[in-house]
């Protein structure tokens, strides 16, 4: 029966392919179905498409404006290694640790089996810290353990020796 059916309408649904074409794009005499009510076709794009005209590039920064958005804990690499989780709200807030220069001289002076955790060539990049890296950071706040600038450091540093 079915196969019969398919048959009868042509492989694509019957009618012509220019009938099938107006119908869908709404261009052709309105369509009737059972009971003999239009159907209705949308007048615009949008409508047709399933996508909706979103808000102005000024609603959306207004709305991010008055968002309140929650910390998040951040690793900073040194030569793609992990050295340091902190905490900020934004990416671009954690990204401009990486372009401090104060932060570069403290990791120059600091140093790891007598080597400069930073030198002038260092590439400093900054990701989300992964859950181990958050644990650290965590124990760290806890304890009273962070920098006076928030920062834990992730790695063992030699100790600070003083001449005075």
């Amino acid at each position: 029966m079915r196969a019969a059916r398919l048959k009868e309408l042509g492989r694509n649904g019957g009618g012509s392919p220019r009938d099938r074409w107006q119908a869908s794009t709404g261009t052709g005499p309105p369509q009737r179905a059972s009971g003999d009510r239009e159907i209705s076709c949308p007048d615009n794009w949008s409508a047709t498409t399933g996508f909706a005209v979103g808000p102005s590039k000024a609603e959306v920064e207004e709305i991010i404006g008055t968002m309140i958005f929650a910390s998040s804990i951040w690793t900073l690499e040194i030569d793609g290694k992990p050295t340091l989780a902190f905490e900020a709200m934004k990416y671009r807030e954690a990204d401009e640790i990486c372009h401090q220069e104060w932060l570069r001289i403290e990791l120059g002076q600091r140093k790891i089996n007598n080597v400069p955790l930073c030198v002038a060539d260092s590439h400093l990049r900054i990701r989300l810290a992964r859950p181990a890296e958050m644990d650290l950071y965590r124990q760290a706040a806890e304890t009273n353990k962070l920098s006076d600038d928030g920062l834990a450091y992730l790695i063992e540093l030699d100790p600070i020796v003083s001449f005075r």
